[in-house]
């Protein structure tokens, strides 16, 4: 039986659908970031401008919808004993909002960069797998809430791309620090970005935990 089971009240379906909607804002995020990372390679930065301003204007809206489930849950919305565990996840998906915020906003400072063609390969495959990774968490949070049998699936998916970003983050550092002819500055901020973005999967990594947590404990 799953969590937005009919024996639950309305504050509770409310706040289901509320997690919905903040996960929602975070796939528009992703799909920005995925956007503003092409732009990047296209060294076209007057788009980068204008997606700071609109993710910055997703991540206050993520922000909004995470307060309304922090109010809910504790008006009376769920166990005691649940409320703490859900809100917890709430919290660990603004965080993914957020890092897409801060990892977008990061973009700028390679416009004065060198940036080599091999280690923008990477780049772009780290963001698509990126993006992957939280494509899986949405679906990860709907099996959870419909107690779908794929959950798993989703969650496995899910550890394996963030292990697979991590590689590619060390590949870039090893060419980085070892192998790259170029200007520290360039070293420097390139490094601070990827960065940036690996920081996205490993948030997502942490919600998919937290969900962990929630099938462990039975609140589902």
């Amino acid at each position: 039986m799953g969590i937005i089971s009919s024996i639950f009240g309305k504050k509770e379906k409310e706040v289901i659908e509320l997690f919905r909607k903040h996960m929602e804002k975070v796939k528009t995020m992703s799909n920005l970031f995925l956007k503003a990372t092409d732009n990047v390679m296209k060294e076209n930065f007057n788009f980068i401008q204008d997606a700071e301003i609109e993710v910055s204007s997703l991540e206050y809206e993520a922000d909004c919808i995470m307060r309304d489930i922090a109010i809910k849950l504790y008006s009376g919305a769920f166990l005691t004993s649940t409320r703490g565990i859900l809100y917890k996840l709430a919290d660990l998906l603004d965080d993914v909002a957020d890092k897409i915020e801060n990892t977008v906003k990061s973009f700028i400072y390679l416009k004065k960069c060198n940036f080599p063609r091999k280690l923008r390969e990477h780049f772009i495959t780290m963001a698509k797998q990126t993006s992957e990774c939280i494509e899986n968490l949405a679906l990860a949070l709907d099996a959870l809430f419909e107690n779908k049998p794929t959950l798993k699936e989703y969650m496995d998916r899910v550890y394996e791309l963030e292990h697979s970003i991590d590689t590619i983050k060390k590949h870039i550092f090893d060419f980085l620090l070892m192998g790259a002819r170029i200007d520290n500055f360039s070293i420097r901020v390139i490094g601070d970005v990827i960065d940036f973005v690996s920081s996205i999967s490993d948030a997502v990594e942490d919600c998919c935990d937290q969900i962990e947590v929630i099938k462990i404990t039975k609140l589902t």
